[in-house]
């Protein structure tokens, strides 16, 4: 079974891949009101409990926005009109706040949901400035979304547990070496043919 992966690298985008397998099929993660709970408590935000399903479906709605312009900005385009207004719509509620606290610091909001919502928001808006484009990176395999942090900026697969770079390393060498063999299997029938033919 899928769990929750932060292997996204920005806020935003690891709200985006809580979609797995967006190739086909594809596995929401947000699959009830409690999953968005633990998901914001994975990433550093308590929103008090299980929200209402009006919460995770707008939750849903704004992390569908974010997608569809992460594909346009992979297209070098900017956002669709309407996905740039439920976009901008989050990112306009108060987002949490740093609160001391007798062993450290919280985050703290009268609305937790709207909140966690704004700073996902507002990473998406940072992520998709055109500056910020040159670091954007899709998965060729699972499709997940990720932002290339490495020093050389030239990352190609996701490091999820799924694995993708490895299974295709995997199947590469799997091919060449099925190669390898047919070929010398191939050598081998034209050898013995051939001394089939000598000795008649």
């Amino acid at each position: 079974m899928r769990t929750f992966e932060f292997k996204g690298g920005t806020l935003a985008l690891n709200f985006v891949d809580t979609v797995a397998y967006r190739q086909g099929p594809c596995v929401d993660l947000l699959g009830e009101p409690a999953d968005l709970a633990t998901w914001a408590s994975l990433a550093g935000y308590e929103i008090g409990g299980a929200p209402s399903v009006a919460a995770l479906e707008g939750a849903r709605t704004l992390r569908e926005a974010i997608w569809r312009s992460l594909g346009a900005a992979m297209e070098g385009r900017g956002p669709e009109k309407g996905d740039a207004e439920i976009i901008n719509a989050a990112a306009r509620q108060t987002p949490f706040r740093p609160q001391f606290t007798d062993d450290g610091m919280t985050h703290t909001a009268e609305k937790p949901v709207d909140a966690l919502l704004s700073g996902v928001a507002a990473d998406a808006i940072l992520r998709l400035q055109p500056e910020a484009r040159a670091r954007l990176r899709r998965c060729p395999g699972c499709q997940m979304y990720f932002f290339d942090t490495s020093p050389p900026g030239k990352r190609v697969w996701c490091s999820s547990a799924v694995g993708c770079g490895n299974q295709f390393k995997k199947k590469r060498h799997y091919a060449r070496t099925s190669k390898t063999k047919n070929n010398t299997k191939a050598m081998e029938t034209g050898h013995d043919r051939q001394a089939g033919l000598f000795r008649l």
